[in-house]
């Protein structure tokens, strides 16, 4: 923490647990770190970093009781959330398929329309968050490959992190 400006802390779904996001969210506020919500699919065993296929519904449901819970761990420590960050692979879905980058949205907006949701620069989900009324924050990653239509290069390919 005393290396960032901001933690994106995980929601508990893909990793971590509400005593560890209470730690995490604790730790961040006495360090002036900006908090960001991180919620991904509920799959532990993968680290949240393979697709699942769920109901939508299904899936905004679990977005908005992840970044209610950093949000209410936040209120306690006596700081907020200021941004969401989809995890790994609903990260990398939404920047390539409306359809989620909307449930995203609208899971968001749901909770806390004032929250801005991070995601992939140039990709479609930024406009289309923006068009919903949230924020969206466009971010690059400075150690990763891309693919030619700007997608970020699946981590199963050995030459993925730079």
């Amino acid at each position: 923490m005393e290396c960032v400006t901001s933690a994106n802390v995980a929601c508990g779904a893909h990793a971590g647990n509400p005593e560890l996001t209470r730690l995490t969210v604790r730790q961040a506020f006495v360090r002036g770190v900006v908090i960001g919500a991180h919620p991904g699919y509920p799959d532990p065993t993968n680290f949240g970093r393979l697709a699942l296929t769920m109901p939508i519904a299904d899936l905004e449901k679990s977005i908005e009781d992840q970044v209610l819970l950093v949000i209410r761990l936040a209120k306690e420590a006596g700081t907020e959330v200021r941004y969401v960050k989809p995890h790994g692979a609903l990260y990398n879905q939404a920047a390539l398929e409306p359809g989620l980058a909307r449930a995203i949205g609208r899971a968001v907006s749901r909770v806390n329309s004032s929250l801005a949701i991070v995601g992939l620069a140039g990709s479609p989900a930024l406009a289309l968050w923006r068009a919903a009324g949230v924020q969206a924050v466009p971010e690059a990653f400075a150690d990763r490959r891309y693919e030619p239509d700007g997608s970020l290069r699946p981590r199963r390919f050995a030459d993925a992190m730079l």
